[in-house]
């Protein structure tokens, strides 16, 4: 597996994708900017689903990082075995 990783990762690179090249990708997401009335504004649309594509991927790096297998609520932690979550009713 790790063959075809490193194979992978060779080939993006082949094809130009880097890290720098996707760091100024996700810089001009941040700063996109649209034409409304012949004036340059704040795409703010894009700079959200831009945040959020790069918040999803930081959540799953940090996943990774600790190599979760669940996630616990205070509830859980605190009552073990003995908590029951409540259903809502259909």
């Amino acid at each position: 597996m790790q063959d075809l990783t490193a194979s992978m990762r060779e080939e993006l690179v082949d094809a130009g994708l880097t890290v720098d090249y996707v760091a100024s990708k996700a810089r001009e997401w941040f700063e996109a900017k649209k034409v409304i009335g012949g004036k340059e504004v704040p795409d703010y649309a894009v700079q959200i689903a831009a945040y959020d594509r790069w918040k999803i991927i930081m959540d799953y790096q940090g996943e990774r990082k600790f190599n979760l297998k669940r996630k616990l609520t205070v509830e859980e932690f605190i009552m073990g075995d003995e908590y029951r979550p409540k259903r809502d009713p259909i």
